[in-house]
């Protein structure tokens, strides 16, 4: 059994709870990826695609959570079918990066584990 928690306990850990952001850097683009962090029941409807196409659910996790992936300059040189396949042309179907940053951002909702970027390579 732990510790039974009081009011103080959890006013205290706010003061140190940060606002979860994450850069990842791709080595397909060679440079740093903001990530921000989307609402709790968007990125939980996103994971519910996993179980019928992960490699989709992916992609939508990535796209609604990385600014650079809805820019409009992007889609109007690119032109994917659906906004979300923008991550697929970005990254030429590098599924191991896709595969990493996907995990990264489950991470900040505590529904993942960080990836060891040089295991998933192997």
């Amino acid at each position: 059994m732990g510790k039974k928690l009081t009011i103080a306990d959890i006013l205290e850990r706010k003061k140190v709870i940060k606002p979860l952001e994450l850069k990842f850097y791709s080595e397909t683009l060679g440079g740093e990826i903001d990530i921000k962090k989307i609402s709790p029941d968007k990125i939980f409807e996103l994971a519910q695609d996993i179980q019928t196409n992960r490699y989709t659910a992916f992609c939508k996790v990535i796209y609604a959570s990385c600014p650079i992936f809805q820019s409009r300059e992007l889609h109007e040189q690119f032109k994917p079918v659906e906004p979300f396949e923008i991550v697929d042309i970005v990254f030429g179907t590098n599924l191991a990066e896709i595969s990493i940053l996907a995990n990264q951002i489950f991470t900040l909702y505590g529904m993942g584990q960080p990836v060891d970027v040089n295991e998933v390579k192997k």
